[in-house]
């Protein structure tokens, strides 16, 4: 071998020590060479294309035991241990026996309403129907067996009133329990609950708990070792906002209840509801710690407008890129018209602030994308980039070393190598076979799907079958 090429292949081995051997770099050096650096569990994770949910249970519940039963890990296990084919109804149950273990803390209650508005607790009430102008309401009537179980529902509701109890001055467990209310059909407790969420001065929905718990699972199961940021990334991608839908649904339920007072010559209590709505939207663009929070926090507010004073809504005149936004604007001036015209000036100017701060966000969050690591813009795709083209190099470095020992082998045994003469047809294939092995192994664990043998180890059997084929014929 020339010098040259012993230089080269120092130099290759001398980076790859050193990358794991410095702090800075060490942690993601291995997290790069995962599938040959850490445990079964990890690379059972990295490697598999669909891991039994057994499995799964067991790498997160060993990882749990080693902590203590630590909360937080508890707490990302009954989520499901952020793996989107987890059993909704088993996830539920595990929330439930957690809540059982810690009662009264208002994490756990909040994530168990969560799980509870995906399926288990819809509002379903024709009277949304009344907040579309008269050609685009449904003539559909309701089907049967669409509420929800009624045993659920109360359920729900105790959850939410146990929250509020513990968090008094979070709006969040308030304007859960008006949802309850509403999917219950008890109006007039539901109205309470809203205009009660309206008048507290906190937003809480402990979203970031969650991201924070399937974090420090992560790092668990990888034996504590950092999970780097584009594994961060893709569990907080994975969170789940189940409870928003239905808190725009509570919103237009509170304007139609708005609607029918003032109707009925109420405009007071109907200027309540109103209120309320405005100030839980503003109250979530606040202090809502998700961009979706944020957004609907602005959709909550907008839903203030709707027909107030009990006018008949209309349909968008406007057509063309910006139309929505032209047709927002002029809805939004009749109703600071309508505010004034009932005696309620402080409220238009307070309905203009939180209009003017929506603006202000969205150009904002618009801004950051392209700046910052927050979203799917510039910034993130450097990200990502960067790390590709790290894993390259790495597989590169491994590969070199790799190929430098097989062909070392290969020489050494090879007399007709050492002679410069053509290899038997025999050798031919055989190094045909080991050259395309990382191939051969890929095909390997996509065959073994659901058989016995478990993926990432027949992903290492096709590897030391390829390199015999390289060095024995």
């Amino acid at each position: 071998m020339s010098l040259r090429r012993k230089l080269f292949y120092a130099f290759t081995l001398a980076v790859v020590v050193a990358l794991l051997i410095l702090p800075s770099t060490s942690w993601l050096a291995r997290l790069q060479l995962l599938p040959f650096t850490s445990g079964g569990n990890a690379r059972l994770a990295f490697l598999s294309d669909s891991p039994s949910p057994e499995s799964q249970d067991k790498s997160v519940a060993a990882a749990v035991a080693r902590s203590g039963n630590d909360f937080a890990l508890q707490y990302a296990r009954a989520f499901g241990a952020g793996f989107s084919d987890d059993d909704h109804a088993r996830a539920l149950n595990r929330m439930e026996k957690l809540n059982e273990m810690y009662p009264a803390n208002p994490v756990v209650i909040s994530a168990l309403l969560k799980m509870m508005t995906r399926d288990d607790v819809k509002i379903r009430r024709p009277e949304e129907n009344l907040l579309s102008s008269p050609d685009r309401r449904s003539t559909k009537p309701s089907a049967k067996g669409e509420r929800s179980d009624p045993a659920q529902v109360a359920k729900f509701i105790a959850l939410a009133e146990v929250g509020e109890k513990q968090e008094p001055q979070n709006a969040y467990f308030a304007v859960m329990a008006a949802w309850g209310y509403f999917a219950a059909e008890k109006d007039t407790e539901a109205v309470a609950a809203w205009i009660r969420a309206g008048e507290k001065p906190r937003w809480e929905d402990h979203n970031t708990e969650e991201v924070q718990a399937k974090w420090n699972l992560q790092r668990a199961i990888n034996d504590g070792s950092e999970i780097g940021a584009m594994s961060r990334m893709a569990s907080m991608g994975g969170i789940l906002f189940p409870q928003y839908a239905g808190m725009r649904t509570s919103a237009r339920m509170a304007a139609v209840m708005a609607m029918q007072a003032e109707l009925a010559g109420n405009k007071e209590a109907g200027f309540a509801i109103r209120r309320a709505s405005r100030q839980i939207g503003q109250n979530m663009q606040t202090h809502s710690k998700s961009y979706i929070g944020n957004l609907v926090g602005s959709g909550i507010t907008s839903d203030a407008v709707s027909r107030a004073g009990g006018a008949e809504s209309r349909k968008n005149p406007y057509s063309g890129n910006k139309s929505s936004e032209r047709w927002a604007k002029e809805r939004q001036a009749r109703y600071v018209d309508y505010l004034r015209s009932i005696g309620h000036p402080e409220e238009a100017t307070a309905f203009t602030a939180a209009v003017t701060h929506t603006d202000f966000l969205k150009s904002l969050f618009k801004r950051a994308n392209a700046k910052t690591y927050w979203g799917f813009e510039g910034k993130t795709f450097q990200l990502f980039g960067a790390w590709c083209a790290n894993f390259l190099l790495i597989a590169g470095v491994l590969f070199s070393l790799v190929f430098a020992g097989i062909f070392k082998l290969v020489y050494k045994f090879s007399p007709r190598f050492q002679k410069s003469e053509p290899l038997q047809k025999s050798a031919k294939w055989g190094l045909s076979v080991g050259l395309l092995f990382p191939l051969i192994a890929g095909a390997v664990v996509l065959s073994t799907v659901g058989l016995w043998v478990e993926q990432d180890q027949a992903a290492m059997i096709a590897f030391g079958v390829g390199a015999i084929c390289l060095v024995v014929p």
